[in-house]
């Protein structure tokens, strides 16, 4: 196995196996099973493939129809749209009636990059965690991602799985199981603390090596897990440190940044800096140059943490 591995292929791969291992897992595309690689489920389970095509709306009432004949359904497409377009059913039908759904949204952030403004998925999680009875999760790599949908296959009721399109770093192995509402360390410090969540973790843990060579001691937490939130970890961290700071590749109004800012405004007084994406649209171009341009790269979330230390 290689030490880079996309979302995409963790969601093929655990499909075919859940597939094999639960007769009543079924999958709704919309009209994205190349992008994804789902088209192994459809060869594999052709009578539980059903590609919609750009019908959202239609295959979010068929998925809901299917979860009440007992189905594991998910529901399968591009992040802005599979958010945007049917959001009245997720929020009626999935989580008002609490239905079994499993919402996979792919291409997510600037994962689109050259398709732009349009096709960028910078708000889906601040939309998704605000509808009572939805989980979110936003996995870092390979494997977590695979624990994430064995997780979601056992844990009744609708999730949001946020997912990247570009191949990640691996940083576990397949020993690792994720659970709801849990997040996990990866590297201990004790002046700051970075949470970070998804495609943003490898970028943190670059910069808080940066940081350690400037003598600073820096923790870096993977929050995957952004509904349910691990809030007594969040505390835990933040009070033994001068500051937090938050790291994802979205809106810093509504997603982990706000998350983890509404957990400790209701403790001591902290320090809560967010880098994100700041109030504004993206823009077409490589995913790679809108990191730089948007501070969202290794170097961007030193330069600002530094910046933050300065005037401390």
């Amino acid at each position: 196995m290689s030490n880079f591995f996309s979302l995409h292929q963790a969601f093929r791969d655990s499909l075919l196996k859940l597939g094999a291992e639960h007769k009543n897992v079924v999958l709704f595309d919309s009209d994205c099973s190349r992008l994804s690689g789902t088209d192994v489920f459809r060869r594999q389970f052709p009578d539980r493939h059903f590609n919609m095509g750009h019908s959202m709306a239609l295959a979010a009432g068929m998925a809901a129809g299917f979860s009440l004949r007992r189905k594991i359904v998910f529901l399968s497409g591009t992040s802005v749209f599979i958010t945007g377009k049917v959001y009245e059913s997720i929020r009626n039908l999935f989580c008002l009636s609490y239905l079994n759904v499993k919402i996979v949204a792919i291409a997510s952030g600037f994962s689109s990059g050259k398709e732009g403004a349009v096709h960028q998925s910078i708000d889906d999680i601040a939309l998704m965690r605000l509808i009572p009875n939805m989980k979110v999760v936003c996995p870092a790599d390979y494997f977590e991602c695979v624990s994430v949908f064995k997780a979601a296959v056992s844990d009744f009721g609708p999730t949001y799985i946020r997912l990247h399109s570009m191949e990640l770093p691996v940083l576990y192995d397949e020993t690792h199981r994720f659970f709801f509402g849990k997040s996990t360390i990866l590297k201990q410090g004790k002046d700051i603390t970075l949470f970070a969540t998804g495609s943003m973790v490898v970028p943190s843990l670059e910069a808080a090596s940066f940081l350690q060579k400037n003598g600073i001691s820096v923790r870096v937490v993977n929050i995957s897990s952004i509904k349910p939130l691990d809030e007594k970890l969040i505390f835990d961290c933040a009070k033994i440190s001068k500051f937090v700071v938050t790291v994802e590749e979205h809106s810093i109004i509504g997603g982990l940044g706000s998350a983890v800012a509404e957990v400790l405004s209701g403790h001591s007084p902290f320090f809560v800096y967010r880098i994100g994406i700041e109030d504004t649209f993206g823009e077409s171009g490589d995913t790679e140059d809108l990191y730089e341009k948007y501070g969202l790269n290794a170097k961007g979330i030193f330069k600002r943490i530094q910046g933050w230390l300065e005037n401390l």
